[in-house]
């Protein structure tokens, strides 16, 4: 990939989750060793932008307040960004699970049983699913149920492709399930994946494919159990107290009746 390549696929990325200066700052680091070597924060896509060593290189789904990559810092969630890894393949499998992952997904998404995907990358050794919301989450205010809502459908969104996958014969790259946190970060495309040996690219970008919560939860069929687990306990209460009320009442008519038989 050239100079302007790579230019060309970070800003198409980064347009997808820079919203101004009043949506919070998208957090670049560029990592060596595993550790951060630089950060660089921004609500524009511009400075975020760099060909340069532009080695291991990840940013934030979500925005935050200042350059600091804290849950008490989150300023607003963006979406859900799904890992999918080869990490146990060897090169030879690589790309025929990423080639596997890619048809079921697609298929899963043309038979309504999974949303549309914002973006798809592929990091190298693996694929990652975007999913914006049309509209970001607030972090502060009076948000509390839209972000636990989020988090819920996070997990069962983890779970429905885990078993899309799981439910095919053929080699399939694995959902990471063990990352699903506000602060997590993503291998930014145009720039280059050390581990895997290559650049991490863009598969496909559908940038009006953006949602509510309601709308993915719909469209994946998620079912709302806590509230139904809720509303169950409260109709078996109110049988029961029902039930011992009439007991109480037969007890009662018994007793008033000295002549019973």
């Amino acid at each position: 990939m050239d100079v302007l390549e790579l230019a060309g696929q970070q800003r198409q990325f980064l347009e997808l989750l820079c919203q101004g200066e009043k949506r919070g700052n998208i957090i670049k680091y560029s990592m060596i060793h595993n550790r951060v070597a630089k950060a660089v924060s921004s609500n524009r896509v511009t400075p975020l932008v760099a060909v340069e060593k532009a080695d291991n290189v990840y940013v934030t789904i979500n925005t935050f307040s200042g350059n600091k990559r804290k849950s008490s810092k989150l300023f607003a969630i963006n979406g859900m960004y799904i890992d999918i890894d080869g990490h146990d393949l060897d090169a030879e499998n690589i790309e025929f699970a990423k080639n596997n992952t890619r048809r079921i997904i697609n298929k899963a998404i043309a038979d309504g049983i999974l949303c549309d995907y914002t973006a798809m990358i592929d990091s190298g050794r693996g694929l990652g699913l975007l999913f914006l919301y049309d509209r970001s989450i607030s972090a502060h205010g009076n948000t509390e149920k839209q972000i636990k809502f989020h988090k819920s459908i996070y997990v069962k969104m983890i779970r429905l492709i885990t078993e899309i996958l799981d439910s095919c014969q053929d080699l399939t790259l694995s959902v990471d399930t063990s990352v699903k946190d506000v602060a997590r970060l993503c291998g930014l495309p145009g720039t280059y994946n050390g581990k895997a040996g290559t650049y991490r690219k863009i598969v496909k970008i559908n940038p009006d494919k953006r949602y509510s919560l309601s709308q993915i939860s719909d469209i994946c069929g998620f079912t709302y159990s806590k509230k139904n687990k809720k509303n169950a306990k409260k109709y078996v209460k109110t049988v029961s107290e029902l039930g011992k009320s009439r007991a109480e009442k037969l007890v009662k008519l018994r007793d008033s009746r000295r002549d019973w038989t």
